[in-house]
């Protein structure tokens, strides 16, 4: 099948990304290998030679630019404009300590905020993208654009691609929680934060799974997954509470969390002992005990360090493909002391 101009040019291009720096088959070889005519072969040559993808040396042959860099000086990251940092201290904190890494090694970051429909920057060296519009950014990257790091994405890198997905198992951290409210002795069970973000949702679903598997019925209380949204559970919750025996509390995320039990304060002792409060995240205000939440918290320190190591990675192997990386939440260092002696 006759190739068509651009599939072409794809084609050429993919013979330059992987072999940097190093002389390409002769026209001749190209034309015989892909099926089209000298004629054609040059027209390509001459377009990439145009894009500085290409050089030619007289009595040489056509060589493959070698578009490595030692290591990132800058990288862009692209937050979701629909992320409002001041009411999610949790991707606060991922921001700064990202940004200080990357500073760590000399490396200047650019902060955009971005929807759905941004194009992605190309003057970077590499750029990180934070947020669900992410999911529809990353599809627009083009050959030879700068590598891509998506964190917390549902998106899949697709074949070829410099695109790396760095995912935490939401579903394992709500069924591991709703186990961790069993072996206490707890018999309902609640859910509280929406079902439409993926975080949360996924969460949701490995709580209900559990709670499935043990006969027990999971609620779910709907609510904006922050401060206010948590305060404003809570008081509902709390006010029309007739439960007499324990129950288990499992948030969206901590700062929802930090709402509810805000909430569950103007309530009695009595009423307070009967809950028990899980969530995720691990922000450092859950590790005060006076809060009494138990929270899981994502590998951050993990996942900075992997997020400069991954993009330095396409630089140093520029034909590496895009791949995804998991990680599991895990109960805080106190937590797993109460684990231990249960």
């Amino acid at each position: 099948m006759l190739l068509k101009q651009d599939e072409l040019v794809l084609a050429i291009k993919e013979m330059i990304t992987r072999h940097p720096g190093q002389r390409l088959p002769s026209e001749r070889s190209l034309a015989v290998n892909l099926g089209v005519s000298r004629a054609r072969i040059r027209q390509v040559l001459d377009r990439l030679e145009s894009e500085q993808l290409v050089t030619r040396q007289r009595g040489s042959g056509n060589y493959a630019v070698d578009l490595r860099k030692d290591r990132l000086t800058t990288v862009g990251i692209l937050v979701d404009r629909q992320l409002k940092l001041g009411n999610d201290p949790f991707y606060s904190m991922l921001l700064e300590q990202l940004q200080g890494a990357l500073q760590h090694e000399g490396i200047r970051s650019v902060i955009e905020r971005i929807d759905k429909n941004t194009k992605l920057p190309e003057e970077e060296d590499a750029l990180i993208i934070m947020g669900m519009a992410g999911n529809e950014v990353i599809s627009t990257q083009r050959l030879g654009g700068p590598p891509i790091l998506g964190i917390f994405l549902d998106a899949k890198p697709q074949p070829g691609s410099q695109v790396s997905i760095l995912q935490v198992d939401n579903f394992d951290a709500g069924y591991q929680a709703a186990n961790y409210l069993y072996s206490l002795g707890v018999k309902s069970f609640c859910f509280v934060g929406p079902n439409h973000i993926p975080a949360s949702r996924d969460r949701y679903l490995g709580a209900k799974s559990f709670c499935e598997e043990e006969g027990r019925d999971l609620e779910h209380f709907p609510c904006r997954m922050n401060y206010t949204g948590g305060l404003s559970a809570g008081q509902e919750i709390l006010k029309n509470d007739r439960i007499t025996t324990k129950r288990g509390l499992i948030t969206a995320n901590d700062w929802t969390a930090i709402g509810l039990h805000s909430a569950m304060i103007a309530f009695s002792k009595e009423l307070r002992d009967q809950h028990v409060l899980v969530s995720f995240d691990g922000l450092p205000i859950t590790n005060d005990p006076n809060l009494a939440i138990h929270t899981m918290a994502i590998p951050l320190r993990s996942i900075i360090q992997d997020s400069v190591t991954e993009l330095q990675r396409y630089l140093d192997q520029p034909s590496a493909s895009g791949r995804v990386l998991n990680y599991r939440l895990e109960w805080s260092t106190d937590m797993k002391h109460r684990l231990a002696f249960n």
